[in-house]
């Protein structure tokens, strides 16, 4: 790759949108691995959820089983005949001999038609209790319904031990009310049973009736596990009920979560089991590696900007120090015009634009009057002085953009004159002498100087495949002809009159001054 486009580059947006690329690239990479991770981190909470669900629905099912098959024992030894009269021991064994299999078991009891407990597991006297009033002998008396799953209570038989019941209608033989068989299982079996897995502190099990009512949910932040809360209302719930064993996404009404759900219905009982993910909870891992990667991605990038913008700069800081060396190769340093190498290169555009556009060039060479008197007289560094004032005589004189100052030599320079014919050569080279004349510089000692100059000058159509030396030839002898004809004057000769033989092997003309640029050497040039 060239220098030149090098500088081109480093200079442009190409590097900075280059750059921009690369960030977007190590961005999007590490936002498709964050994403990737976060879809894995859910679908593992996902599967665990569902392993707890199925779990869970399996050994409550099964458990409730064995309970609903206890009662209807209990149905069929209430048949036996002469039930009433056997010892209490004997009943006993043979009422609720099924009841021991059964975790979590509280007591199971017939209850009459008119709400007393006639036989109690509990005890071989049935204790004297009234429950006429509980829901699931009202469901049972009024509603003939075959199995009744009751909201939560609080034991009477065990001193306020939360429970729910399973009960059974019992039936005459005309169909009428006969009491029932019931059987209450221990809200602690929940709590156990919940207790066993841990999700996440913000994940939740629930135990819910097909009413919307809540039998135990785990964690149980009110100490009794939100038993009995009625969630008919909640948007959650009627998805559940109307979308059961789907999965979906929402906040719960208790606590405000935001929980993936998993829902199945246990069994054929009316009961749904609930099992909400918290998002938070599934992803907590997953947000700490996203900070740390997120937080590293940015330090990359950061490092990298860094890193590009300070090459950037060193590069642009190099190709400055490289054109600015170019410059001064180019340019004198005492008076700060192009130098005579900058000449030739600015020649050999103006001819090539000249010959294109079919227009004229013009010439003139300028060399100071009497220049190594100035030197003897006032010393090298008013010398020096004298040519910078003359420079910036001569470049305020020429205003064009294309017009060309060059310091030429020693106290010699050349100007170039792009599409100038004979009249306007003639006429900027007189104003650059006036200019000059005017001038008054400070000797010191109360003395000025007012130094002039001689010029030559010439113009001419310019071909195609043409050079300088011919112009220069004819200028230089023009000003050989001014400083014979007395100095400070100003003579225009045409090109094709300039004698041959006059070429230096760079095919500029040699001049009255050909010491190397630099004010330092005025004092070597030969008198003028």
């Amino acid at each position: 790759m060239s220098i030149g486009l090098l500088r081109q580059l480093a200079r442009g947006p190409a590097i900075g949108g280059l750059t921009a690329i690369i960030i977007f690239l190590i961005v999007a990479v590490q936002a498709y691995a964050l994403w990737r991770s976060r879809t894995d981190a859910l679908r593992d909470a996902t599967r665990a959820g569902e392993n707890v669900l199925a779990t869970f629905a399996g050994s409550i099912e099964r458990n409730l089983t064995i309970v609903e098959l206890s009662l209807s024992g209990l149905e069929d030894a209430l048949r036996e005949p002469g039930l009433d009269e056997l010892p209490p021991h004997t009943r006993q064994m043979l009422l609720f001999d099924r009841a021991a299999s059964a975790e979590f078991l509280g007591s199971m009891l017939v209850i009459g038609p008119d709400g007393q407990v006639r036989f109690d597991s509990g005890a071989a006297q049935a204790r004297p209790l009234d429950l006429s009033d509980r829901d699931y002998f009202l469901a049972q008396r009024d509603g003939n319904v075959p199995r009744f799953i009751s909201r939560p209570f609080a034991s009477r038989v065990r001193g306020g031990d939360p429970s729910i019941a399973i009960s059974r209608r019992l039936s005459g033989p005309d169909g009428r009310f006969d009491g029932l068989v019931m059987a209450t299982i221990r809200l602690s079996y929940f709590r156990s049973l919940f207790g066993k897995v841990d999700l996440g502190p913000a994940s939740v099990v629930t135990l819910v009736r097909t009413d919307g009512t809540i039998v135990f949910r785990s964690p149980w932040g009110d100490g009794d596990g939100y038993a009995g809360v009625n969630l008919a209302n909640s948007p959650v719930f009627r998805k559940i009920l109307a979308h059961t064993g789907e999965s979906f996404i929402s906040y719960s009404v208790i606590d405000g979560e935001k929980r993936a759900y998993f829902s199945q219905k246990v069994g054929s009982f009316p009961l749904i089991l609930v099992v909400g993910v918290s998002l938070n909870d599934a992803l907590r891992a997953w947000s700490v590696q996203a900070i740390i990667l997120s937080a590293l991605t940015v330090l990359i990038c950061a490092l990298l900007i860094c890193v590009v913008v300070n090459l950037k700069r060193a590069l642009l800081e190099s190709y400055d120090m490289e054109e600015q060396l170019s410059v001064m190769a180019l340019n004198d340093s005492l008076t700060g015009l192009p130098n005579r190498r900058g000449f030739g290169m600015a020649a050999e555009t103006e001819l090539r634009r000249a010959a294109r556009e079919k227009k004229p060039l013009a010439v003139l060479v300028i060399d100071v009057d009497h220049f190594k008197r100035i030197n003897d007289s006032w010393g090298h560094p008013f010398g020096d002085e004298v040519l910078v004032q003359i420079a910036q005589q001569i470049q305020r004189s020429i205003r064009r953009p294309g017009d060309f100052a060059a310091r030429f030599g020693g106290e010699e320079f050349v100007v170039l004159l792009p599409a100038t014919g004979r009249e306007g050569t003639a006429y900027l080279a007189e104003q650059i002498r006036t200019n000059v004349e005017g001038l008054r510089i400070h000797a010191g000692g109360g003395h000025y100087a007012s130094p002039t100059v001689s010029i030559g000058a010439t113009c001419a159509e310019v071909k195609p495949g043409d050079r300088i030396a011919p112009l220069l030839r004819a200028a230089d002898e023009a000003l050989y002809e001014a400083k014979g004809g007395g100095r400070n004057r100003v003579v225009m000769r045409e090109a094709e009159q300039a004698e041959a033989g006059r070429l230096t092997d760079g095919g500029v003309p040699a001049t009255t001054a050909t010491a190397p640029d630099g004010a330092a050497q005025n004092a070597s040039q030969p008198a003028s």
